[in-house]
């Protein structure tokens, strides 16, 4: 009769161990699947920062442009003030709207190729 119980308790404990283990299994692919998913986020911002920053220090050469050659960044900016006008000029005989923002959104590349706004 003692032989029994020790039996019965071990197989207990060894089926108390085996549902501890299968939760400890499931916890631990759930921060897993956290983990990858974090650093997933996180090299996706760093992407977005280095994108950021390479915007910025263009805009800074282009107002270090600015202010070391003032005449050339006029000259920039009045050729991008010519096409406007005659882009305005021609946009009232344009009859496929989606040419007029064809036009429009290749002065708007000109423009900010021209001079990137800070």
């Amino acid at each position: 009769a003692f032989q029994g119980g020790i039996v019965e308790v071990l197989g207990d404990i060894q089926v108390a161990a085996e549902s501890r283990l299968a939760e400890l299994g499931k916890t631990e692919e759930t921060a897993k699947h956290d983990h990858r998913m974090l650093k997933q986020s996180v090299e996706a911002q760093i992407a977005a920062d280095k994108t950021d920053m390479e915007e910025a220090k263009s805009r800074v050469a282009a107002l270090a442009m600015l202010a070391s050659k003032p005449w050339e960044a006029w000259s920039a900016m009045a050729s991008s003030v010519d096409s406007v006008e005659s882009c305005v000029r021609t946009e009232g005989s344009c009859v496929d709207p989606g040419s007029r923002v064809q036009r429009r959104g290749s002065f708007e590349e000109k423009l900010a190729g021209s001079v990137p706004l800070p």
